[in-house]
């Protein structure tokens, strides 16, 4: 094995560790004679580039491969790493194993299997800062034969994986970097983080099939994928959450394909694509925009199937949905001043669903309350969105000191395509009939419903110009 020793107190290599000097001392037989003879871990050189037939290992505890072989990008490798010589297969395979950790550990290979592959029964096992890379890029028969660079299921036992997570760490694939419940038997991989990870493969940077309870934290992705970026199976009925990151696409692929399962977006999340580029893609399964906002502008979200639902929290400005199909669920403003701002969706025929109204909305020019006290002229204007909509105008007009009469006016597109400008019914407390002007002093009132076409024309009510001094009030409601 070349060196081998239990590391001095002064030494960088940890205490209980075995330390391997030689090329060729990292393999399988080392790892189990270090694990029965009591080592805690194994510490790699990181200047050494050691050369290793396939590992197959499990019945593993509270055991640590160590190094610090830092790699980047895939431009940017580590000088020391793990290099698997086998073409087929996986390289290093383990499973019913806990509390496993890599740090600091780079492992390269060229084989139509994976580079590490989580085969079942694991828990609170992964790692740190570490460089994951397989140069294949055999498609196989498809994405569960096709070469990867991590892989964690349970195909090699089939018990559940749980608790398990990656921090800090690069994972690579000239096909695919890393694939979730791929092989599955009855039991999955599920409850585990991905934390600050960058991935980056050609076809696919993330293929997840089944398995529930995964949290990615700041995704990084630099290659542009040939299907997309994250990709969830339509066969996964697990949960998955992103919270931030950057998902970045520089072809006509996908940056986020939902066709199964539940996925869950939280706080700021950058698209990066190119003009022509697909976006965001949902034709099954639920997508839920919980809080934030996606930070790319006009950023496509094309929806054929399942649900997308925009929560209260969630700013949608930044999203134009196309598509025929599914259901989109779309809030009302979370408050008179401070709005949530919707998508744009005036080209998707599938089904919208307001969930959160009635709401009253903002004038989004004039005063935003709606409130004023004036003798000029009032104008104050709402745009909305690109949809069909049932509204309400409640206005309340004043007058102090009459000099002339005032006739509000209200003007948007009606739902045949029109455009409607009107003067609604005001009534005086005590009075059975309406007026259209305003000719004497008191207090008036109106409620005023309407629809609206998908257009996106703007709604107003407007008080000419007037010697008379008047105060109003006068609030829009979204009905539905």
């Amino acid at each position: 094995m070349g060196l081998d020793y239990y590391a001095a107190a002064a030494s960088p290599i940890p205490l209980g560790f075995l330390y391997i000097a030689s090329p060729t001392g990292f393999t399988q037989t080392a790892i189990v004679n270090a694990v029965a003879a009591g080592f805690l871990g194994i510490y790699l050189n990181p200047t050494v580039v050691y050369n290793s037939a396939a590992i197959s290992v499990h019945g593993i505890y509270n055991f640590a491969i160590q190094s610090t072989m830092y790699g980047y990008l895939r431009n940017n490798p580590p000088t020391g790493y793990i290099n698997f010589t086998n073409t087929s297969g996986d390289s290093f395979a383990m499973y019913t194993c806990n509390q496993v950790q890599f740090i600091g550990v780079a492992m390269i290979a060229t084989t139509t299997g994976s580079t590490l592959h989580f085969g079942g029964g694991i828990h609170a096992s992964g790692g740190t800062q570490c460089y994951i890379q397989n140069l294949s890029n055999s498609a196989g028969s498809g994405v569960t034969t096709a070469a990867w660079g991590y892989i964690n299921d349970t195909q090699l036992v089939n018990n559940s994986s749980e608790d398990n997570a990656w921090s800090y760490t690069y994972f690579d694939g000239k096909y695919g970097a890393v694939a979730i419940g791929l092989n599955d038997g009855t039991q999955q991989a599920n409850d585990s983080k991905m934390d600050n990870v960058r991935v980056a493969g050609a076809q696919y940077c993330v293929y997840h099939l089944e398995g529930g309870g995964w949290t990615w934290i700041n995704l990084y992705d630099r290659v542009s994928a040939g299907v997309a970026c994250f990709y969830v199976s339509s066969t996964n009925a697990g949960n998955i959450s992103f919270i931030g990151g950057e998902p970045w696409q520089n072809s006509t692929a996908f940056n986020l394909s939902v066709n199964g399962g539940a996925v869950s977006i939280e706080g700021r999340m950058l698209f990066t694509y190119p003009s022509g580029s697909n976006g965001l893609q949902v034709t099954g399964g639920a997508l839920d925009l919980i809080s934030g906002r996606v930070s790319t502008p006009n950023c496509p979200l094309a929806v054929s199937g399942g649900t997308v639902n925009f929560s209260p929290n969630f700013n949608g400005s930044n999203f134009n949905i196309t598509g025929a199909g599914g259901t989109v669920y779309l809030c009302g403003p979370a408050g008179v001043l401070t709005p949530y701002t919707s998508p744009t969706y005036g080209s998707y025929t599938g089904t919208v669903r307001n969930v959160s109204y009635p709401a009253v909305l903002p004038w989004t020019s004039g005063a935003p309350t709606g409130t004023g006290i004036t003798s000029t002229l009032v104008t104050l204007s709402y745009t909305p969105p690109n949809a069909v909509g049932h509204y309400r105008i409640v206005s309340n007009v004043r007058c102090s000191a009459y000099v002339a009469a005032i006739a509000p006016t209200i003007t948007y597109n009606n739902d045949g395509g029109g455009s409607t400008s009107g003067v609604p019914s005001y009534f005086k407390p005590g009075t059975a009939a309406g007026v259209v002007s305003i000719v004497a002093t008191g207090a008036y009132s109106s409620v005023y419903e309407f629809f609206t076409d998908n257009s996106g024309t703007a709604i107003t009510w407007t008080v000419a110009s007037s010697t008379s001094t008047y105060s109003y009030s006068c609030w829009l409601e979204r009905i539905a």
